[in-house]
């Protein structure tokens, strides 16, 4: 299995690549790629969620403690004093962080449900929900962010199933076939439970349509098309770089 390192920056480089190809196809202005490659790096680091000492699970429960607490903490905000306030933050974010941390614990398996392209298909449609209903992104973009999730998701789920197969040996180790897998085929209860969380988020989720003619089509028409997308228009690699380098630089140089 691949540690968290090689499963941060694999799902980050490809992330990387991914959201500048969408950003040269003219898919999304400059500013959203930031975005993307950090939505895909989180895809890439979800799957390890089933794992007890997982960074994501950890990060993330902090966060959802943090917010859940501040949430109910608002609620009394008028009625309790300062004090009281404060033991209410406290309490729910200690029930949250190692109450139902632990709960969670005990009702997930490492390699189970969440490595399965199953999982990725309901993480990548419970981001086109975020993006579209919490944040307002259009139904376009919203999709697109959705993608780049199960997109870093699948890369985990590869690199997982790579460091299955020993090459030296050449030999699968005991753990192959636990990673890319469709749903688990251990616990039917789980995969159920999945399908059915899919079909809940999908039917939330907004129309595909504005992803399939604005942003689908625009990839296609620069990277299936005639044009050299990976050679230089002007046939030149790094054309001018040295004049920009000094323009920045201060130094002068041509246009």
């Amino acid at each position: 299995m691949a540690n968290f390192k090689t499963h941060l920056y694999a799902a980050s480089g490809i992330g990387g690549l991914a959201a500048i190809a969408c950003m040269k196809a003219g898919a999304v202005p400059y500013p959203e790629t930031p975005l993307l490659l950090a939505l895909g790096t989180l895809g890439g680091l979800l799957p390890d969620i089933d794992s007890e000492h997982s960074v994501p699970v950890r990060i993330g429960f902090n966060l959802l403690a943090l917010a859940l607490a501040f949430l109910v903490m608002f609620q009394f905000a008028g009625k309790y004093t300062v004090l009281e306030l404060a033991a209410i933050w406290l309490a729910v974010f200690l029930a949250v962080r190692y109450g139902v941390l632990e709960v969670f614990n005990a009702c997930t398996r490492h390699r189970g449900i969440f490595h399965s392209v199953l999982a990725a298909v309901f993480f990548a449609l419970c981001t086109v929900d975020l993006s579209a209903h919490l944040f307002d992104r259009p139904n376009a973009l919203a999709w697109l962010h959705g993608a780049f999730i199960g997109m870093g998701y699948l890369v985990h789920l590869v690199l997982d199933e790579m460091y299955s197969v020993d090459l030296l040996n050449r030999r699968l180790k005991l753990s192959f076939g636990s990673a890319l897998k469709p749903a688990s085929f251990k616990n039917w209860r789980a995969t159920l439970l999945m399908a059915l969380a899919v079909v809940v988020v999908y039917s939330a989720a907004p129309s595909p349509e504005g992803f399939r003619a604005r942003t689908w089509s625009k990839l296609e028409a620069h990277y299936a098309g005639q044009k050299p997308w990976l050679i230089p228009d002007t046939g030149h690699w790094f054309d001018n770089l040295g004049g920009t380098l000094k323009r920045w630089l201060g130094l002068g140089g041509g246009p």
